[in-house]
């Protein structure tokens, strides 16, 4: 048997996400830290600059991350993993909403991490960090640490 593209499982998972919602757990989404926004300079445009905040957390996963690569000698192979799940998470809103909430199951999210760390052929330490932060609660840094 061959098993259905990323997409079509990661679409159907959250769509059966979308379904149930937050009455299905009895958990009330947890609030994201506001981002700071900043107008551009002395400007007669309406444009707003959005400026990430610096996340010590996230920063410290990072580091622990490129300290393990460095040492294991895989850094150019975990950062293009890193970079590609950067990638997946930006042109996948539903993916990224998937990874990043908290009222998901956590085996839902190691499960469908897990089919794209072996579709896209990470790293091992990788795929261990990936599941890390999921243990931990801390996927929604992903975007901090990449």
């Amino acid at each position: 048997l061959q098993s259905p593209p990323l997409h079509q499982i990661t679409m159907a998972l959250a769509n059966q996400i979308s379904r149930r919602g937050v009455a299905s757990t009895g958990k009330a989404p947890v609030a994201r830290a506001p981002v700071a926004r900043a107008p551009l300079a002395r400007s007669r445009r309406t444009a707003v600059r959005v400026q990430a905040a610096k996340n010590p957390v996230g920063q410290s996963y990072a580091k622990a991350l490129v300290d393990l690569a460095n040492e294991k000698g895989k850094l150019e192979p975990i950062h293009a993993d890193m970079d590609a799940v950067s990638q997946l998470m930006s042109s996948n809103k539903a993916l990224a909403e998937l990874v990043t909430n908290p009222v998901i199951d956590k085996e839902k999210k190691r499960a469908v991490l897990a089919k794209i760390g072996k579709e896209a052929g990470f790293q091992t330490y990788t795929n261990n960090f990936l599941n890390l932060l999921v243990e931990k609660d801390r996927m929604h840094l992903i975007y901090d640490i990449c």
